[in-house]
């Protein structure tokens, strides 16, 4: 299908440049004009001939849904594919976003506990579930009670275990 396709577009083609070139040679007159309508009538019938030669096969309808299957194949590949892509890119979006958010929410979380924090890291899986937040402060927070209830609380904010909460020092 492709050569005969590519065919008839070097046939297009070798018709135009002999049209032109017969242009060129042509005298100014009369006779062309008559040359014109010629050159116009054979480019007419280049382009119309793959419709005649599929309308002279026997089968005419195998042969219109073999060109239209032929189309639909490669544009449902194509497709697929691009489906695929646009896919995967809209779900590293929605992970860097639903990442973002966490980070900001635990970060004004920890603030309502006063603490200073520096950074918040939070890693989450595919099916979007937090396995790890790790919290970063810029002061020293010496009492104990106070870091549990910190984890207790953001634990229970996220429906998640005490054990992937980690709240770190770095001071200067």
């Amino acid at each position: 299908m492709i050569t005969i396709f590519k065919q008839w577009i070097y046939t297009i083609i070798g018709v135009s440049i002999f049209s032109i070139l017969i242009e060129l040679i042509l005298p100014k007159g009369n006779l062309k004009k008559y040359i014109y309508v010629t050159m116009g009538m054979l480019m007419l019938a280049v382009i119309i001939s793959p419709c005649v030669n599929m309308l002279k096969n026997e089968n005419i309808e195998k042969s219109v849904t073999d060109v239209l299957s032929n189309i639909e194949t490669k544009n449902g590949d194509m497709d697929l594919k691009k489906i695929e892509e646009i896919g995967k890119e809209k779900d590293k979006l929605v992970m860097e976003q639903v990442v973002e958010k966490l980070t900001e929410d635990i970060k004004k979380r920890a603030v309502a506990y006063s603490i200073d924090v520096d950074k918040v890291q939070v890693n989450i899986n595919e099916k979007y579930e937090i396995e790890k937040i790790n919290i970063y402060s810029k002061e020293e927070i010496k009492e104990v009670e106070r870091i549990k209830s910190i984890i207790k609380y953001i634990a229970e904010a996220y429906n998640v275990d005490n054990k992937i909460i980690n709240i770190k020092c770095e001071v200067d």
